[in-house]
């Protein structure tokens, strides 16, 4: 691979080139920065009707088969359907118009299609398929959840691993990250096709900010995550501050924006007391995101104007923690970065101007320009105690909510 080549322009451009095999020639590309220190003076409240016009909400139906547990860690929408990735190993789908629920998506177990515990899943629209990932273990399914294979994945070497974040790009040809075993990783992403074959791959030390010696293994800092952006596929992970776009044409990762964190930057370290005191980080790998803005949460330690108290997954079981973590939208066409101030204390998020409801952040962003929130109905329940002066229709839809039921989802158009 070609090393990568940098030359800043001012202070918002990077220009670089660079290459996902050596078969490729160098291509000029411009990169985005993001300002994240630059950009905490710009804290403001931002209203819902600002990015959508309509909002309404869908209660997951709740049987004895389709109980969603707590913490769940992500709820997609396509196809007209919910697919829900909770505790289990399995997804739970439910029908995007009205919330019955429809079957699942794998089993739990060890054989074909089954999974002992779900490390990754990627929806794909386009080809309307689903992987489905743990440990070595990679199954692909369909909308309608037939499983239709295991997917292979490639051996590199002694010193570095395929990772179980696994995304499918086309039909047959797939991306994953790299888990390094030793101090140096060389490689961040491997593409590869159905035959196991490594067809292209972009080098660790390939991104503006920094290199390949890792201080600390994670599945997020080193091995990264991708998150989908309608049809585009992006790649961060969080000891670079470098989010990489898919090319479908070159077949390889390019650099896409830079995050400039200035005295802010972790040292991406778990030793107690080395850490940075003013650390920001994405707090999520997964990134709500459409053509025009970039919706960002970040984790910081002393950061926020604002903090809160919020409740969080961990170690099987629900805890209170204040949170200092700050919400922000990157504005794509202005390169702009805007911090988020609470409409209504404790309850981060777009002020919901469109039927005074519960402030709305998108969890994710579908393929049509859907976007959605979503939350437990006990907690739903609960912050609309918060609400001032919600409108008769939002009112009506919580009457019809019980705290035993499965999660509500609110959806923007």
């Amino acid at each position: 691979m070609n090393r990568l080549n940098i030359f800043l322009s001012g202070v918002c451009l990077v220009f670089f080139s660079i290459s996902c095999n050596n078969n490729n020639p160098k291509v000029q590309e411009r990169v985005s920065i993001i300002e994240i220190e630059k950009s905490l003076e710009n804290f403001h409240i931002e209203s819902l009707s600002s990015y959508s016009s309509q909002i309404h909400y869908v209660k997951l139906e709740t049987t004895e088969k389709s109980l969603v547990t707590e913490g769940i860690k992500q709820l997609f929408i396509e196809d007209n359907k919910f697919f829900v990735w909770d505790q289990d190993a399995f997804l739970k789908v439910f029908d995007a118009n009205n919330g019955k629920y429809l079957f699942n998506i794998g089993k739990y177990g060890q054989g074909p299609g089954e999974l002992p515990y779900l490390s990754s899943v990627d929806i794909n629209p386009k080809e309307k398929r689903v992987l489905l990932c743990y440990g070595p273990i990679v199954n692909e399914f369909n909308f309608e959840g037939v499983f239709l294979s295991r997917v292979e994945k490639p051996i590199i070497d002694s010193t570095e691993t395929v990772s179980y974040n696994v995304v499918l790009l086309d039909k047959n040809l797939f991306a994953a990250g790299i888990r390094a075993h030793t101090e140096k990783q060389k490689h961040a992403i491997v593409i590869f096709d159905r035959n196991k074959q490594i067809l292209a791959s972009l080098n660790s030390f390939d991104d503006p900010k920094q290199h390949h010696s890792i201080k600390v293994w994670d599945s997020f800092k080193q091995t990264g995550h991708f998150s989908r952006d309608v049809a585009d596929i992006r790649f961060y992970r969080g000891i670079t501050d470098t989010i990489y776009l898919y090319n479908p044409v070159k077949k390889n990762f390019q650099a896409d924006a830079v995050f400039s964190f200035g005295k802010h930057r972790s040292t991406h370290s778990f030793t107690p007391g080395t850490e940075n005191p003013d650390v920001i980080e994405l707090a999520s790998a997964l990134i709500p995101e459409n053509k025009q803005y970039a919706f960002y949460e970040f984790f910081t330690k002393r950061a926020s104007p604002e903090p809160y108290k919020t409740e969080v997954w961990f170690n099987q079981q629900m805890h209170s923690v204040l949170s200092n973590n700050i919400f922000g939208i990157y504005d794509k066409k202005k390169s702009e970065l805007r911090y988020l101030l609470q409409a209504i204390p404790g309850i981060p998020g777009l002020k919901n101007d469109l039927d005074n409801g519960i402030p709305f952040w998108p969890q994710y962003i579908s393929s049509d320009g859907s976007m959605i929130d979503y939350y437990q109905s006990y907690k739903f329940i609960e912050l609309t105690q918060k609400l001032d002066n919600p409108d008769k229709s939002f009112l009506e839809f919580v009457q019809t909510c019980s705290e035993e039921d499965n999660p509500v989802v609110i959806i923007v158009k």
